[in-house]
């Protein structure tokens, strides 16, 4: 049995490979080498996976070790998808126009000019969508000599992987007032409208090529959906070998590559550059083959690293993490299980396998009117962001109160300030210490539109103190001062933020939740997600009704990071010189 042999069992079926032999070919072709005990199979945790078979404990390094390496080639990210499109343009040259249908060159440079895309991602994914149109073209001229012989056809394998990854399908339902359900499908509707903007100009650009093509059927939408959902699930950051020198040029080769396809660098095309340096390394936003077979856990026992004499990708096993019996190699997608994150992104949600491991589940307070009069206004005079995090594992569940200003809500005697206008510009000139005298050519309309309009549109305000709060009878002075102007007890806000939650709103939650008549997954994804509240909100109930204070999260449990990158941040108009325009 040779090693080819060991690598895929003979009776998997691995999505979008019709043959496991084919599949075998191409890894030899790209020149991907496994480790002898590494291997292809089904995986528990969903879908195909990775995994290792433990060799005998004194053939074991004494170290972390190589499993898999992946030439740079191999992988698509910014640089590398350079190359197929010059290898096209090259064959091109020679051919005369009007001789085939569409020029792949042609196809590919017109998708990157129509989609105009400014990000990495975005840029991988035009490209992927440009490759599957011209596999389509293939396919509908089965007898032409020059699609046959393309150079995109050693592309062919991945593509297929690509579009038949497990993905969540475009959303068929639109009656839904959850923030997280609504964002998902906001953005699946933008893309739709994105792809219907994009097929149109292709049709356009091509009307006076020798062909009949309608783009909507030569690249139907769920294909080009497809694509975009699996390219989102698998996309790494993979660091690549630098000297600090060679920034600079990459950078500037970056936007000559792009310029020469005449794509605009406006001011957003900064996110195209590998800013993320050391002195050593960028990091390349990059799809994988083989390596983004590997599954996610939290407690992983394998990560990724290059090898920086060759620059080969290569996939590394924790020596400490080799189990005594084939186990599934596993890497970490995100350092913290942020169930809106995974769900979003990979369709799933995450399980918990590791004792004492928390995950992160961020509830944002909807329709606050209904429990505090004109509590969603209150909320931006006082820059609360009605929202409350829960960490949680199989045996606990905690709110995280730490650097979150949710309980001045509940202040006895605190009122929105109707007339709030009334004293705008005097509080301005004096919040932003304006001279008495000094004119400051201040248009009186222009600024009361200024702030009508952070009220409607903003979660926070700014440039002002609290006007539009009171306090009994007068205006706050200032936000630092609340609790002392207030007499209020932090402590005491806290245990009735506790009781609002769990004792009514998410009561209230539970009730409203209904489950989705399934159309396609995305309905399972949501019944799926439902469920989870329900469930996460009884346990929250259940622990307040023993002991209302033993849901505030622990210091000792506590991470910054919580904080700090795994919340959402406010939508706010920042009023400095130079930002003048700026949302947070």
């Amino acid at each position: 049995m040779t090693q080819e042999d060991t690598i895929i069992p003979p009776d998997l079926k691995i999505p979008g490979v019709a043959n496991n032999t084919e599949l075998l070919h191409w890894i030899k072709d790209q020149k991907i080498i496994f480790h002898p005990n590494l291997s292809i199979e089904e995986s528990k945790l969903g879908g195909i996976g990775l995994f290792f078979t433990p060799p005998a404990l004194s053939e074991l390094p004494e170290s972390d070790f190589e499993i898999l390496r992946i030439p740079r080639g191999s992988s698509f990210c910014l640089d590398t998808l350079i190359k197929p499109l010059e290898e096209i343009k090259l064959r091109d040259s020679a051919v005369f126009p009007g001789t085939v249908p569409i020029k792949e060159s042609d196809l590919v440079v017109n998708f990157l000019n129509s989609m105009e895309p400014t990000s990495e991602t975005h840029i991988i994914l035009t490209y992927f969508f440009a490759f599957k149109t011209a596999q389509n073209l293939r396919l509908k001229y089965p007898k032409s000599s020059y699609y046959a012989k393309s150079p995109l056809r050693k592309l062919d394998t991945y593509l297929d992987i690509l579009c038949n990854t497990f993905t969540i399908k475009y959303p068929e339902h639109s009656d839904e007032n959850d923030d997280f359900i609504m964002s998902y499908m906001e953005m699946s509707q933008k893309f739709r409208l994105e792809y219907e903007s994009v097929v149109e100009q292709l049709r356009i650009l091509h009307r006076d090529d020798d062909c009949d093509v309608d783009f909507t059927e030569l690249f139907p939408f769920d294909q080009c959906y497809q694509i975009y959902q699996a390219v989102r699930s698998r996309i790494l950051e993979i660091p690549r070998s630098i000297r600090e020198s060679e920034i600079e040029e990459i950078a500037n080769d970056i936007e000559n590559n792009l310029a020469d396809l005449s794509i605009s660098l406006d001011a957003n095309a900064k996110k195209i550059v590998p800013v993320r340096t050391n002195e050593d390394f960028v990091i390349d936003i990059s799809l994988v083959p083989i390596l983004d077979f590997a599954n996610h856990a939290h407690k992983n026992n394998a990560f990724f690293d290059i090898d920086r004499d060759s620059d080969s990708i290569i996939l590394k096993l924790k020596r400490q993490d080799v189990a005594k019996e084939k186990f599934e190699v596993t890497i970490s997608y995100n350092p913290e299980d942020n169930i809106k994150d995974f769900m979003f992104t990979y369709g799933f949600q995450p399980q918990i396998v590791q004792s004492g491991h928390y995950q992160l589940f961020e509830l944002k307070l909807r329709n606050l009117d209904k429990y505090i009069p004109q509590g969603s206004l209150l909320c931006k005079w006082l820059k609360i962001l009605p929202q409350i995090q829960f960490a949680f594992n199989d045996h606990e569940v905690y709110l995280n109160f730490f650097s979150n200003n949710l309980p001045l809500l509940f202040i006895d005697g605190i009122s929105y300030n109707k007339d709030w206008l009334d004293l705008l510009l005097p509080h301005f000139i004096k919040f932003n210490d304006i001279p008495e005298g000094y004119d400051t050519k201040i248009n009186g309309e222009e600024l009361t539109n200024l702030y009508l309009y952070q009220e409607k549109e903003y979660d926070y305000i700014n440039g002002v103190d609290p006007i539009g709060v009171k306090y009994k009878d007068t205006t706050l002075p200032n936000l630092s001062s609340i609790l002392e102007v207030t007499e209020s007890d932090f402590d005491e806000l806290i245990s009735k933020t506790i009781e609002f939650i769990a004792n009514v709103y998410c009561r209230d939650k539970i009730k409203a939740i209904a489950q989705l008549q399934v159309k396609n997954n995305f309905d399972e994804l949501i019944n799926n997600y439902h469920n989870f509240q329900i469930d996460l909100f009884k346990r929250l109930i259940d622990k307040y009704e023993k002991d209302p204070k033993s849901v505030i999260l622990p210091d000792d449990i506590a991470k910054m990071e919580w904080e700090v990158e795994y919340r959402s941040k406010p939508r706010e108009l920042t009023l400095d010189d130079d930002d003048d325009d700026d949302e947070q």
